[in-house]
């Protein structure tokens, strides 16, 4: 299986690069005009208001959007919608080499399970176990690569296709290893004896409140909807208003400390707005600072600080990679 899987991905990704190379499909202008030719349907339906040209609307060097009588904020809609489309089409010429990532990643998978981690080990447990560390591995490491695409919004697509495939992961780990299972390991884990405090703190609990935000009551309201029909053709197993796995759930969080949490709630939302809007204000501010105090400095010294100044930035979550590629150029 790893080989045929990892000889298909390889097979794709020879044919796509004969058709790019050997048919002049490479990414120029002119692919991308006729892509965007292609693409007319697309550009009916992307903008909301009304049909798009590519040319009148959407091409970057015929475009006469400066020419219509149009007010600012529907020009800036317009330019989103191009880009939007523009996304589209690059998906679809670059997803050969998608489906041969793809298929290589599952090779890779393969051979790892099948073979380097196929030892006499009688207990599936940890083989299984094996396999979701591993498959986490590359999901947030594509999550985290994903974060610095900056062209064509495909980090977003990217990140989507991620948190896609992290929540079939963890439906596939509770279907393979199954749910009492993994309670027990984690229950006899010295590992999960050290966590258990920290999980059970007032700011992972904040995190989860903030992350599930209105689906917390939307599942109480649904699960109480639920539990009307069980009681109405008779086959509730407790008379209270939710079922007995939601009555446990809402046992537990009638325990939590609200006041803590919400508060650690407004202040996690405060500290994501400092860290996504914050960290990007004041990166843009401190390279305009950096470009004018080294205008006075030795060419050879420049380079030295501006491969430090951009190295440590680009270790840095926080700071976007944009200014620092504007930074490079202007230098």
């Amino acid at each position: 299986v790893s080989a045929s899987t990892g000889l298909c991905g390889l097979l794709i990704m020879l044919v796509f690069v004969i058709w790019v190379f050997a048919g002049e499909h490479q990414w120029t202008r002119a692919t991308k005009d006729d892509l965007a030719a292609r693409s007319t349907g697309l550009y009916d339906h992307v903008y909301k208001e009304h049909k798009l040209e590519y040319v009148v609307h959407c091409h970057p060097d015929l475009n006469s959007l400066d020419d219509l009588d149009i007010q600012e904020e529907e020009k800036d809609s317009i330019k989103t919608a191009c880009r939007q489309a523009a996304s589209v089409w690059f998906l679809v010429w670059i997803c050969p080499v998608v489906a041969a990532f793809c298929n290589l990643v599952l090779a890779v998978f393969c051979y790892m399970d099948g073979v380097a981690l196929n030892t006499n080990e009688s207990d599936s447990l940890v083989r299984a176990l094996r396999q979701v560390l591993m498959l986490l591995f590359f999901l947030f490491a594509g999550m985290y690569c994903s974060a610095y695409l900056a062209s064509l919004a495909l980090g977003s697509t990217i990140m989507a296709f991620c948190v896609a495939f992290l929540c079939v992961l963890s439906v596939w780990a509770v279907v393979e290893v199954g749910g009492q299972t993994l309670l027990t390991t984690c229950q006899g884990s010295k590992a999960a004896k050290m966590l258990a405090p920290a999980l059970r703190s007032d700011w992972v609990r904040a995190i989860f409140v903030g992350a599930a935000n209105v689906f917390i009551p939307i599942f109480f309201f649904l699960n109480s909807g639920n539990q009307s029909v069980r009681k109405w053709r008779g086959t509730n197993d407790t008379p209270g208003r939710y079922t007995k796995s939601a009555q446990r759930v809402a046992d537990e969080i009638d325990t939590w400390n609200w006041c803590s949490i919400l508060t650690k709630v407004a202040l996690l939302g405060e500290l994501f707005f400092m860290l996504q809007i914050g960290f990007s204000k004041v990166t843009y501010i401190f390279l305009s600072w950096l470009c004018e105090f080294l205008s006075d400095f030795d060419f050879g010294l420049v380079l030295f600080l501006v491969f430090a100044v951009g190295y440590c930035m680009f270790m840095l979550p926080p700071v976007p990679g944009v200014p620092v590629y504007i930074f490079s150029g202007i230098v």
